[in-house]
């Protein structure tokens, strides 16, 4: 119950980490458009992606450490292309879109459930966030 009453907290005020349209654009053209799908796209606006912070270390705590800090070199390098050819790069980007489609449901559930009508227009407010952007 705790969970859930913090994903109002979360889904207003968590902290995101945002990634330009034009490194997001170098993402889809070596991994392709499923890159799009580890936080909220902002389409309609600057063109960036927004990932919950909590997203990110859910999806770092499951990969491991190791595997975290082998893809954090890769995503660090100087050529772009190269940061994004390693297998441990691609995983955290999986990791990434699974949690993050995890934090999407748990907040899509917690507006069906809550019968709370202030609650409810905050929820669907970070909804639209998401799904339109900022």
């Amino acid at each position: 119950m705790e969970a859930e009453n913090n994903m109002l907290t979360l889904a207003g005020t968590e902290s995101l980490v945002t990634i330009p349209a034009a490194d997001l654009d170098a993402l889809v053209t070596h991994f392709g458009d499923r890159v799009r799908r580890m936080g909220a796209w902002n389409v309609c606006g600057d063109g960036s992606l927004t990932i919950p912070i909590r997203v990110i270390q859910e999806a770092a705590a499951e990969l491991g450490s190791d595997r975290v800090a082998q893809a954090a070199r890769q995503l660090n390098s100087d050529v772009l292309a190269q940061m994004f050819e390693g297998s441990s790069a691609a995983s955290l980007i999986d990791k990434l879109i699974e949690h993050y489609e995890r934090y999407f449901r748990e907040l899509m559930n917690r507006y069906q459930d809550t019968q709370d009508t202030v609650e409810k227009r905050e929820l669907s407010d970070a909804l639209v966030r998401e799904i339109f952007g900022e």
